[in-house]
């Protein structure tokens, strides 16, 4: 993705999948935020593409095990030497003759089907913490909606104004960049209950007091998307009605709500 990768990415996912991919190599070591297709080989329907082109998920393939955790350096990978020296020679079989019913004689051994692959036993544990620590950060910055700050201001003629703000207090936005493009989820919701609504708008610029009404179904209202760090400013004008509630539903970010006062 560094260097690249604006022919896949948008430029606002792209500082979400770096700031992730960044963190995880702190917290694995040995692990390398790279691409898969640019950087290790080129994959037709690998099922990491396809939870980003076709679910507009964010997505990260780590692993257990890295070679680099042999003597935590780089530059020290001798897998003779780690079998010689912490595994006591366990994950190679000597070579030996045998006699085999259709080759005659030949020479069994080499590398035990348990290593190379596979995690050895002893550095399972921290390496394990280590990438379920990695996958619980990647839920803890997914979005997070709140909804605050509703208020409800008397207009007069029997009318009200009811505003609220639905703030994503994370990382991730409710919908990626290729989940926008190809409307794979369906927008953000936002409910009004209390009263009869007869208009309800998207505020555009709080300060000069510019909104965009939504004229089709105005108790609910529809968010494109909500930026990581970042909130949307609703507001209705109802008639009736003392005490709302404003309810927020996301399939990426899930629901919340708040009452007026």
């Amino acid at each position: 993705i560094e260097g690249g990768g604006a022919e896949v990415f948008t430029g606002a996912d792209e500082v979400v999948l770096n700031t992730i991919g960044k963190k995880g190599e702190l917290i694995i070591p040995g692990y390398k935020f790279i691409t898969t297709w640019k950087d290790m080989y080129t994959v037709y329907g690998g099922e990491v593409d396809w939870w980003y082109g076709a679910m507009g998920s964010y997505v990260f393939s780590n692993e257990l095990w890295s070679t680099t955790m042999m003597f935590n350096d780089e530059s020290k990978t001798d897998a003779y030497e780690f079998d010689r020296l912490l595994l006591f020679e366990d994950a190679f079989i000597p070579w030996q003759e045998v006699d085999h019913p259709d080759y005659g004689k030949v020479e069994v051994g080499g590398g035990n089907k348990n290593f190379g692959r596979i995690h050895p036993g002893f550095l399972l544990e921290s390496d394990a913490h280590r990438n379920a620590a990695f996958c619980i950060y990647n839920a803890w910055v997914s979005p997070k909606l709140e909804v605050r700050d509703v208020k409800v201001q008397n207009l007069g003629g029997g009318l009200k104004e009811v505003s609220a703000t639905i703030v994503n207090s994370q990382l991730m936005p409710t919908h990626s960049g290729n989940n926008l493009r190809y409307k794979i989820d369906p927008p953000d919701y936002v409910y009004l209950e209390g009263g009869k609504v007869i208009a309800g708008m998207i505020v555009t610029d709080k300060d000069r007091n510019l909104s965009r009404e939504q004229k089709r179904n105005p108790q609910r209202l529809e968010i494109e998307n909500i930026p990581g760090y970042s909130h949307v400013n609703v507001k209705w004008i109802v008639k009736d009605g003392n005490k709302f509630t404003v309810r927020v539903e996301s399939v990426k970010g899930g629901r919340a709500s708040a009452q007026s006062e």
